[in-house]
């Protein structure tokens, strides 16, 4: 999903850069954001690109072409939806809809009024939303990611644990590498795990729990640490590393690659 920013201001386009990022993790959706300083930049993006985005937000006051003129243009280059103005002002809020805006962001706004202002655009984030595809029997079902807490290999199987209970699929772990690699938040914990770290809390490679939102469930196998978790301490049996390092040091040498799945 493409969202265009335009602002003049690199301080309102970094705020709202983090209220979409924010918004979209939530959704579990896969958003690109491009950033604009001028809307003669963007209406030139916007006739030469292929992709056009799903969703603008449209700064008002602005050198050069402002956010009104350029929304015009931008309907008469055939966009249909998707325009959020956000400006300092509120005396273009009637103008604004009256000619198709979805939405107005009176600045400054809170994160409460951008969830607000994107409820116009839930399906659109709907269709977004990350997952990948297991087979069930004979049916293909969708296991959206931010859903997915971790993947454990179990003998010859996968378990996928969910926000919804657990999903068995008799493939291996590496199985999964293709549609999961390039995911930010997961990464491999020993050969044993794939862990979503915006969902996992720590592991407790004694106790054998996995720990999210403060609830233990149990884990089978557990091979180390979760990298991530500032309490990772050094491995059993290995010394007394500074937890710091040994985190640090697992986050380089155990990223989601190819080669780190084989034989799991």
């Amino acid at each position: 999903m493409l969202i265009y920013i335009c602002d003049d201001s690199r301080a309102d386009q970094l705020r709202l850069v983090h209220n979409i990022e924010s918004y979209a993790k939530e959704k579990g959706a896969a958003v690109t954001v491009k950033l604009f300083s001028s809307a003669d930049a963007l209406l030139r993006e916007y006739e030469t690109s292929t992709e056009k985005p799903a969703v603008i937000f449209l700064d008002i006051y602005m050198d050069g072409t402002n956010g009104m003129d350029a929304a015009e243009r931008l309907i008469e280059l055939g966009m249909e939806n998707g325009l959020v103005f956000t400006t300092s002002s509120e005396i273009h809020a009637v103008k604004a809809f009256s000619i198709g805006a979805d939405g107005y962001l009176h600045k400054p706004f809170t994160h409460d009024d951008f969830v607000r202002a994107m409820k116009r655009f839930s399906r659109l984030f709907e269709e977004s939303r990350r997952y990948i595809t297991v087979m069930q029997g004979r049916e293909e079902v969708n296991i959206y990611l931010n859903t997915l807490r971790f993947a454990e290999s179990v003998g010859h199987s996968t378990v996928l644990h969910t926000s919804g209970g657990e999903v068995r699929v008799y493939l291996p772990l590496s199985s999964f590498f293709g549609q999961l690699e390039g995911e930010p938040d997961f990464l491999m914990c020993g050969r044993s795990y794939i862990a979503n770290l915006s969902t996992v809390e720590s592991f407790d490679a004694d106790a054998g729990n996995v720990r999210r939102g403060g609830a233990p469930e149990a884990a089978q196998r557990p091979r180390q640490s979760l990298p991530g978790d500032p309490r990772c301490g050094a491995d059993r049996g290995r010394g007394s590393r500074r937890p710091g390092a040994l985190h640090e040091r697992r986050l380089r040498r155990v990223p989601l690659k190819a080669d780190n799945l084989r034989g799991a």
